[in-house]
């Protein structure tokens, strides 16, 4: 599936703008589409050149339907892909007017435009990732995948220039979820979803946010459908004494561009959520695992004064430090023994503790601004502690190491 949009502008009577299609936007056995849609008072025509057969298109010139604003399309069934191909746009020359227009190029097979014919991406266990456009000459892409048990399945949508909507039906084409997906937002579905075959619609959102006429939007974009392996809460059992013998879930780090600081979650719906804000939150991987049944609870707050995230084992902190609010359970940790590295009876051979050390700069500042910093690499410690005051708080928590029958 390819295609791509090019926003131009022609500034005098009668001039000329050339856009290149490079050969990796060209399938050879699919039909090549040019539309052009005008802005204000152009009367646009249309050429395609290249070194092929049959080209120019047409022949004798360009292509005009005749009018201010009226949409020009070509369509060339292209008999080499390994080519580059340009687009000649032109006003017409016979009007005063002149101005802006959208070119749209789109090469993809056209059974993807309906779901009936919708083209199969194969099973969500491989993971499928696709390239594609949609916009105003092709609003709709349909996919179809196979989930062959039942799976914890997640689909993002990453739209490049403009806005974007995905839509998961099942078979019977009953909606199950959508999305909203825009430039600076990825849109994002995590469904559980039984055996069976399931239906994923890419359609043009109805207004752009990129395109001065506040028409229907126009985007290439990235389509990717991933099995989550397990489902929350499962894990695998390792009773051979090398892991958690409830299973084990990841844990992944975010920093907060805002206030500055690290999020830790386990939990799949936030990871989606704060994934699909790549400007306000940056994914930094899976820090550590967490058991799922063994353990004990640790409580997320969240400093009011910072917008910071306190973990901690300990209940009713908000009573004596009013700026926390207590926002339930993260996930489950062993109890550290004191302030000592001994590892906890009741943790896996292989548990590593996780540290947590307090910015005393930003207390000094303001005594409300508790802040704290979490690592389980012993290098960042220490680092963090010879290079800004910190004070160490020793041992937070004790977890599993990351990637042990991980969930995320």
């Amino acid at each position: 599936m390819s295609g791509f949009r090019r926003l131009g502008d022609i500034l005098i009577n009668g001039g000329t703008e050339e856009t290149v299609i490079p050969s990796s936007e060209v399938e050879s056995d699919q039909p090549l589409q040019m539309t052009v849609f005008p802005f204000g008072s152009l009367d646009a025509q249309v050429r395609l050149e290249g070194d092929a057969p049959d080209l120019p298109l047409p022949s004798g010139g360009f292509r005009e339907s005749g009018g201010i604003g009226v949409v020009e399309q070509l369509t060339y069934d292209p008999v080499e892909a390994n080519i580059e191909y340009t687009v000649v746009v032109r006003d017409d020359g016979t009007n005063s007017g002149f101005g802006s227009y959208l070119l749209e190029i789109s090469s993809e097979d056209s059974r993807n435009d309906i779901s009936n014919t919708a083209v199969s991406i194969g099973n969500v266990s491989n993971n499928p990732l696709i390239d594609g456009f949609v916009g105003r000459s092709d609003t709709d892409d349909w996919y179809e995948f196979e989930v062959s048990g039942n799976s914890q399945v997640r689909l993002t949508l990453d739209p490049i220039q403009d806005n974007a909507e995905l839509e998961l039906y099942d078979r019977g084409l009953n909606l199950i979820d959508s999305a909203q997906a825009e430039a600076t937002n990825n849109g994002l579905i995590t469904q559980t979803l039984p055996t069976g075959d399931y239906l994923v619609r890419v359609t043009a959102d109805n207004t752009s946010a990129s395109i001065s006429d506040g028409g229907r939007a126009s985007t290439e974009y990235t389509l990717a459908v991933q099995q989550i392996s397990g489902n929350p809460g499962g894990g695998n059992p390792n009773p051979g004494g090398g892991g958690s013998s409830g299973g084990s879930q990841d844990v992944l780090r975010f920093w907060n561009f805002s206030s500055l600081s690290h999020i830790f979650t386990a939990n799949q719906a936030e990871i989606d959520e704060l994934t699909g804000q790549p400007t306000s939150f940056r994914a930094e991987g899976n820090e550590f695992d967490v058991p799922v049944n063994d353990g004990d609870p640790v409580f997320r707050y969240l400093n009011t004064a910072t917008d910071s995230i306190f973990l901690s084992f300990e209940s009713g902190i908000e009573n004596s430090l009013p700026q926390f609010i207590n926002t339930g359970v993260a996930f489950n940790a062993y109890r550290p023994v004191g302030t000592t590295e001994a590892r906890p009876a009741d943790a896996p051979a292989n548990a590593i503790p996780v540290y947590r050390l307090t910015n005393l700069d930003a207390e000094q500042a303001n005594p409300l601004n508790i802040t704290h910093f979490y690592t389980s690499d012993p290098n960042n410690r220490q680092l963090v502690l010879d290079t800004l005051n910190y004070r160490d708080e020793f041992v937070g928590f004790w977890a599993l190491p990351p990637g042990t029958d991980g969930l995320v």
